[in-house]
């Protein structure tokens, strides 16, 4: 399975960047639309290598409720990223998660205007060092790219994947090891916009989960998503959409955990004079599977995402999600999770900045063979961070976690400091 996944995330990546690194990373180009006959010319391609070293230490590195144990780290994070474009943004927000059905934190939010086409391509490694427990050190990694392309006739096309290397975080799952895993997460988007007021769109992907730790094989598997939308854009600020998705979850062992996932849900984008975006959708899901303790749930599900800029020099980013997830626990056929992320962020000068991200997360465990749990996990993560140049900064992190489950042997507290140096071009 890992080398199918490998050999899928190469072969994406090597489509995307094989003409890119054989460009001139011109930084002085103007930010303009680019013309198609200069997709590929030297002027199109970006590259721009990334270095972040830092030391982090932990009071908790278990996350445990008893017999914590606090260590030092070192933590090194080398990268590369290189576009078709000048643009200093990632347009796709493939944010993976092994818990939500289709491996995706959020939907793949496509950037709505763009020139003829733009492509990207991302490597980021995390190579931590511990000071004392050396059973603790890790490498992780992930790899994306993705290419938008506009084709004649109002068609426009995307294609995605990103490939993660990692580990839960201690303390999230049965066992009391380290988990690592791999996924692989791949697929396309097709637009087709009938007139300025109507359009639709089609979405699949693949999603493939697989853990190194033999107590956790039982969560490996595969997830088949497809979806359709339709779009009616009532102004230049304001859209209403329809939604539908079908979720397969299969499991590679542990098929009594499979699962359908039917979702129809009504959304509303809006924009208002470049400083308030809006996007949210309600729905309903109707999931079946042929788990004797879970066969069958149907209910709400919601997701709104919110960015405010009250300045130029402060905004708010706000998100609120509550829907179904895939059980990180053995006994348990799946959860239901409510979320709520804020981040502020606030520009003191030039030089100096910060971030401030407020999270909590209800999780309550269904289909439970035996005693049932849930838990309520808070975080707050204030960054502050000082501009030298354009391309080197320093940074400095507080994070308080805690976890309060009514299993009381799953509570845990866990603050972390960190400070870090990063370059970039």
């Amino acid at each position: 399975m890992k080398q199918i996944i490998s050999a899928i995330t190469i072969l994406i990546l090597t489509m995307f960047c094989t003409p890119l690194f054989a460009a001139d990373d011109d930084q002085d180009k103007k930010d303009t639309d680019l013309e198609t006959n200069d997709i590929f010319s030297a002027r199109s391609g970006y590259i721009h290598p990334f270095l972040s070293i830092g030391a982090k230490n932990s009071d908790n590195i278990t996350n445990t409720k008893d017999d914590t144990i606090d260590d030092w780290s070192t933590i090194y994070s080398p990268g590369i990223w290189v576009t078709t474009t000048p643009k200093h943004d990632i347009f796709l927000n493939l944010n993976t998660s092994n818990t939500s059905p289709g491996g995706r934190f959020q939907e793949v939010d496509k950037q709505e205007t763009f020139s003829r086409f733009q492509a990207y391509a991302l490597y980021a490694a995390t190579i931590e060092e511990y000071s004392s427990h050396s059973e603790r050190d890790t490498t992780k990694q992930a790899a994306e790219a993705s290419l938008q392309a506009n084709l004649p006739g109002s068609l426009s096309f995307d294609v995605f994947g990103k490939y993660t290397d990692s580990e839960d975080p201690m303390g999230t799952g049965d066992s009391t090891e380290i988990e690592k895993y791999t996924n692989n997460l791949y697929g396309t988007i097709l637009q087709y916009d009938f007139t300025e007021k109507f359009s639709i769109r089609a979405e699949y992907s693949q999603f493939y989960l697989d853990y190194d730790l033999e107590i956790s094989k039982g969560k490996n598997r595969e997830d088949s998503s497809y979806g359709a939308y339709f779009f009616y854009n009532y102004s230049p600020k304001t859209s209403l959409f329809i939604q539908y998705e079908n979720i397969a979850v299969s499991y590679e062992t542990n098929t009594t955990q499979d699962s359908d996932q039917n979702y129809i849900y009504a959304g509303l984008k809006w924009r208002s004079a470049e400083k308030t975006s809006f996007k949210g959708k309600v729905g309903y899901i109707d999931r079946s599977s042929d788990n004797p303790l879970a066969p069958s749930k149907t209910g709400a599900v919601m997701e709104i995402t919110v960015e405010h800029d009250f300045t130029a020099k402060t905004g708010i980013q706000f998100l609120a999600s509550h829907k179904l997830n895939e059980s990180t626990i053995s006994t348990s056929a799946y959860s239901t999770d409510t979320t709520v992320q804020l981040s502020v962020n606030k520009n003191f000068t030039e030089k100096i900045d910060s971030i401030l991200y407020l999270g909590y997360t209800r999780t309550d465990f269904e289909g439970n063979a035996g005693i049932g749990r849930s838990d309520d996990v808070f975080s707050i993560t204030p960054v502050f961070r000082y501009t030298f140049t354009k391309w080197l900064q320093a940074e400095a992190e507080f994070s308080h976690t805690e976890r309060d489950s009514d299993v009381t042997a799953f509570d845990y507290k866990t603050n972390t400091f960190y400070l870090r140096l990063n370059a970039g071009l």
